[in-house]
Parts: C-alpha cells; sequence; structure tokens
C-alpha cells in the first residue's frame, strides 16, 4: 500500500510541475484505483482523455474506465450503524463514523 501511496504524492507533484500531460494522471489514476479511492480515479481518467493522447493509451483508459466502474460498484459500501441491528428494526442514530 506505501509504494501505491507515494506513487500518489509523486504524480501529485509531476501533475503540478506538467498539467498538461495526460500520462501523470493517468498514472496517478491507477495508484489511486488500488488504494480503493475510485471516485478520484475516475476523475484522472477522464482528465487524461481530455489531453493529448494516441490512439493506443486512449483506448487502454478508456478500457480502465469501464473495469474501474465495475470494481467501484462492487466495492463494499460504508457501513452504518443498521447494518448491524435485526431484520425489521431501524437504527436511532447516525451512521458509525459521522
Amino acid at each position: 500500500m506505501q509504494r501505491y501511496d507515494r506513487a500518489i504524492q509523486d504524480f501529485d507533484e509531476a501533475i503540478r510541475l506538467d498539467p498538461h500531460f495526460g500520462s501523470h494522471f493517468s498514472g496517478r489514476a491507477y495508484a489511486l484505483r488500488f488504494v480503493g479511492q475510485y471516485e478520484r480515479a475516475i476523475a484522472d481518467y477522464r482528465k487524461a482523455l481530455t489531453l493529448q493522447l494516441d490512439d493506443a493509451n486512449r483506448k487502454q483508459i478508456e478500457k480502465a474506465l469501464k473495469q474501474l466502474g465495475a470494481e467501484r460498484d462492487a466495492a463494499p459500501t460504508a457501513v452504518t450503524s443498521g447494518d448491524f441491528l435485526e431484520p425489521g428494526r431501524k437504527s436511532t442514530g447516525p451512521p458509525i463514523g459521522q
């Protein structure tokens, strides 16, 4: 996990230095994907598509976006206090962590 966190930091710096290079955004998106930050990864892949890319990179990113959408949809959602109640009972409190 630390490798991906470090990669994200490196891509953050690369984007700061050259925000018009699509590979920086797609690289960061790849790392974000593996730490479960799906929404940020999708945003970065979409940003990469708006920048100059060759056809091979564009197709690769479009494929990654489709896969990422499926991964995001299959990921566990946030747990709320009601998830642990007996069937038919309602939670009286806010979601856990709020």
